[in-house]
């Protein structure tokens, strides 16, 4: 079967370096041609995904040459980019005359008619569609393919080059087995963003398998598009699971990730071994390997008297070496350093630009934590006044709001009603104070929190309703063999009843208000609202990796600097605890070194070395 992933814009590029990570790494099986569909505005993303493809492949060809088991760099990754260029710059240069600018001037605005087609099309979605039509009439990529060929598009429906060609595409390819991965907009990006998904979303119902990636309040996408993010990890993760699946699943589906710490749970279960194993081994060559290698093939007298066991067992003959093959081991070096420092500066970024709803710092959780106790007050508050107010209606204490019955002294009523003014205050007070704390914490954590709520209330009513329901029936029971004597106790307990069928209403009334406002807060489209606690830059706490060991590995100057034997040493010993939860002993970095020991000669000592301090770390990792 021929795995196939077409993708759209510089969305697409962050979802073609994840898959060039997961290759790296072995979470990503099988030869993947992958199409890079991109106008000018993606230029740079395209010639950096370019290169990094470039580096893979040369380095897996390298292990290729390797006998024995590998675990990463196994799959072959074909890329190439479309199109080449585009029919015209404008619209308007495009139909300029007669009828077709009569065309131009019905379907488009001067805005879109003039808009630089080569450029960014957000918010231009007329223009993009206009452009597919003719790119793919004139030039059809994928007119190849065999008929059992897996496809995934993936790409931003809140771009409109994404969402026009991924239309454009799944029309085109239909009805072969096509599968599109959406990309909802990041938590603060415009409004006109959301609308444009949202009306992309409701018109995109081709294909038979749709994963929908941060649409929930469960929001996976990052507050920052800019930098690298986890929807683009999650869409390659989608992508592998639909090409690994002897079935694939058909329907509309979103990957939902588990508020709170990030950890592995929310992936496959091989991801902690393969990732995993490729950051310690990143980790390896970045503290101890590399710089060893390079200074041994740079200046091979600087080795002569030393004792490396690792060196000496895979660069043995590195002196003999003519300068040719010296300059390609580098280059060897070369590729396996920029890719394994390029997943290391990955996965941090990622970390650091973390979802607000997937941190656990502590200024979030607090904030997360007063919202949530002031909300509860509010609804508890809001149900209590509700059911007084219900009571007092019914047995016509109440006209218009207001205490009033014939029958009351005037000192009553006004004790009454002056009751009702105090929880009727307590209520705005709480309302009012909910609004920044909700303003804090951010729109889709505040929908969350008033699900939770939500399903704690209709928890606690089903509970409740079935022990009254309960209690009633005994009491009953009770009544029918009660002697004239004992029928007080009966009535003690028909009372006790009747108060705790008013605390089950109020209960009922608490969660019918929390259902509303949640309501309310989704029509009014809160999930979109960024938080407003200060996201700072450094590592989030998370299940994946050890944050500080990350921190320091990322803080190394080079060895000559006036810190670094002491910054070098503090990274070597956060080696063994990198890898979060950490199960059993890890040996330390060290003793990993003095494991790495052959006799064998390969074409590519250093892609051999990688291999086996990938499959070494991976026997701990497990």
């Amino acid at each position: 079967m021929k795995r196939v992933m077409v993708l759209f814009g510089i969305p697409g590029c962050d979802v073609a370096q994840a898959v060039v990570y997961a290759a790296c790494a072995g979470a990503w099986s099988g030869e993947t041609d992958v199409l890079l569909v991109c106008n000018g505005a993606a230029a740079a993303a395209v010639e950096r995904t370019s290169r990094l493809f470039e580096q893979y492949e040369r380095l897996r060809a390298r292990m290729a040459e390797l006998p024995g088991e590998r675990l990463g760099f196994t799959a072959s990754l074909q890329l190439r980019t479309w199109p080449d260029k585009l029919p015209q710059s404008t619209l308007n240069s495009w139909a300029a005359q007669g009828d077709d600018a009569l065309l131009r001037r019905a379907l488009f605005s001067e805005k879109e008619a003039a808009q630089n087609l080569d450029g960014d099309l957000s918010g231009c979605d007329g223009a993009a569609r206009a452009l597919f039509a003719a790119l793919m009439k004139d030039d059809a990529p994928l007119a190849d393919l065999p008929e059992d060929a897996r496809i995934v598009l993936a790409g931003s429906l809140a771009d409109g080059w994404g969402a026009a060609g991924m239309d454009a595409f799944a029309r085109r390819l239909a009805p072969r087995q096509v599968a599109s991965v959406l990309l909802m907009p990041y938590a603060g990006q415009d409004s006109h963003a959301h609308q444009r998904a949202e009306a992309a979303l409701n018109g995109f119902s081709h294909g038979e398998t749709v994963y929908v990636l941060g649409s929930s309040e469960s929001d996976c996408a990052s507050a920052s598009p800019e930098a690298a993010n986890l929807v683009a990890w999650l869409a390659a993760c989608c992508g592998d699971s639909y090409f690994r699946a002897e079935t694939p699943a058909t329907g509309l589906m979103t990957y939902r990730v588990a508020s709170g710490k990030l950890g592995w749970e929310s992936f496959p279960g091989a991801y902690r071994v393969c990732f995993g194993s490729l950051m310690k081994a990143a980790a390896a060559f970045r503290l101890t390997f590399e710089p060893v290698i390079r200074r041994g093939l740079v200046s091979p007298k600087w080795l002569r008297d030393k004792m490396i066991g690792w060196y000496a067992g895979y660069f043995r003959q590195a002196q003999k070496l003519e300068e040719p093959q010296r300059q390609a081991v580098l280059a060897d070096l070369d590729d396996v350093m920029a890719l394994l420092g390029g997943y290391t500066a990955w996965m941090g970024e990622m970390l650091r630009n973390m979802p607000p709803l997937l941190r656990s710092t502590s200024a979030m959780e607090q904030a997360r934590q007063a919202a949530e106790d002031n909300y509860r007050q509010y609804i508890e508050t809001a149900g209590q006044l509700e059911m007084m107010l219900r009571e007092a209606e019914s047995n016509g204490l109440m006209q218009e709001k207001t205490v009033h019955r014939h029958d009351m002294e005037d000192n009553e009523a006004e004790k009454m009603q002056k009751v009702f003014q105090q929880i009727e205050a307590r209520k705005q007070a709480l309302a009012e104070a909910q609004l920044p704390l909700n303003q804090r914490i951010g729109g889709a954590a505040q929908l969350l929190m008033m699900k939770e709520i939500q399903r704690e209330l209709k928890a606690r009513s089903e509970e409740l309703h079935t022990q009254a329901a309960e209690a009633a029936r005994r009491i009953d029971e009770a009544a029918l063999i009660a002697t004239s004597e004992e029928q007080y106790r009966i009535e003690t307990a028909r009372t006790k009843l009747q108060r705790m069928e008013r605390y089950v209403a109020q209960v009922d009334a608490c969660m019918l208000i929390a259902r509303l406002e949640r309501e309310k807060a989704k029509k009014a489209g809160v999930r979109r609202n960024p938080p407003e606690v200060a996201m700072d830059d450094t590592m989030p706490e998370n299940n994946l990796f050890d944050p500080a060991a990350l921190e320091k590995l990322a803080a190394l100057p080079a060895q000559e600097d006036k810190n670094a034997k002491r910054l070098w040493a503090e990274a070597e010993d956060a080696w063994g605890g990198l890898l979060l939860p950490v199960k059993g002993s890890e040996s330390t970095l060290s003793e990993l070194a003095g494991r790495m020991k052959t006799k064998e000669e390969y074409p590519s000592p250093v892609a051999a070395l990688l291999r086996d301090v990938m499959l070494t770390v991976a026997k701990e990792v497990r």
